[in-house]
């Protein structure tokens, strides 16, 4: 008698899917509702949304958001699931999780830093922590992929 294989639980951080009208919010709603609507054989998807699009509308208020959404939140519902990765739809995974996924869109604010603000400068710090912790990368074109140094990109997604 054979048994049934376990499916690889995926928890989904999808919170940029209900924040951005563009970019990150547009493949973030495309892939919600590909892993929502459509049955994998190998893997069960668990998808995390907050209620509301933005807690605070401070920037340190934002800030604190982001920080206790991509460490602690997540952390605690990846074992609550159960997951064996948890990933991210945007580029950084969960910063106390050791398998994320995550999607590179662009690296503006490593190559032109004056461009961006006291976001920029958080990327520039939680970036390479989160790629550290990153099992696999997917960008979101073959350019994206060539940006990168810190580790070789396999996968590039068109969507």
């Amino acid at each position: 008698m054979k048994t049934a294989k376990r499916k690889v639980r995926v928890l989904v951080d999808a919170r940029e899917s209900i924040r951005n009208k563009s970019g990150i919010g547009v493949v973030g709603k495309e892939l919600v509702h590909r892993f929502k609507t459509k049955k994998y054989d190998c893997f069960e998807f668990i998808i995390i949304q907050p209620k509301d699009k933005r807690i605070f509308n401070s920037k340190l208020g934002r800030l604190a958001e982001f920080i206790w959404w991509k460490s602690v939140f997540m952390f605690v519902k990846a074992k609550q699931a159960n997951a064996d990765y948890i990933f991210s739809l945007d580029s950084v995974g969960c910063l106390f999780w050791k398998k994320n996924i995550v999607i590179f869109y662009d690296f503006i604010f490593f190559i032109y830093p004056t461009w961006t603000g006291l976001w920029g400068k958080l990327w520039r710090f939680v970036l390479p922590i989160s790629i550290k912790n990153t099992t696999d990368i997917f960008a979101i074109s073959n350019e994206t992929a060539k940006d990168t140094v810190e580790k070789p990109i396999k996968h590039t997604v068109e969507i």
